[in-house]
């Protein structure tokens, strides 16, 4: 079950850094003046603070208080994993909206928490 766990785990941690790196590109190549409203921005702010660490306490206590056997353990896993890459993933979507760097900075934070939060051997 191990390996088909990594294959999961890379395949989430791959799509927020494909998204990123296309929406970076994407916002320099042709940099939209302030595409929303200064209002809806402290709004984008705020919801993606939130995502960012409501998904973080939601992947490491999710886990905790559902552990009850050893065969939901994948799904545990997937799921916690599941919620930091929407994290980061609703983050860079505000970064491209907004052009806003702090949200690259907290969809990176998502992101790297999600690639700590891999598979392990077990031993």
């Amino acid at each position: 079950m191990l390996p088909v766990q990594r294959i999961v785990h890379l395949a989430l941690c791959a799509s927020p850094l494909f998204a990123g790196v296309a929406f970076y590109f994407l916002r320099s190549a042709n940099p939209m003046a302030a595409s929303t409203e200064p209002s809806l921005t402290e709004i984008f702010r705020m919801v993606g603070a939130v995502s960012a660490l409501g998904g973080a306490a939601a992947a490491l206590f999710l886990p905790r208080l559902l552990a009850k056997a050893a065969e939901q353990d994948f799904q545990i896993r997937l799921l916690s994993w599941a919620l930091a890459e929407g994290a980061s993933l609703i983050n860079l979507v505000f970064f491209y909206l907004t052009g806003n760097g702090e949200h690259i900075v907290a969809a990176a934070v998502s992101w790297i928490f999600l690639i700590f939060s891999g598979p392990k051997t077990k031993g």
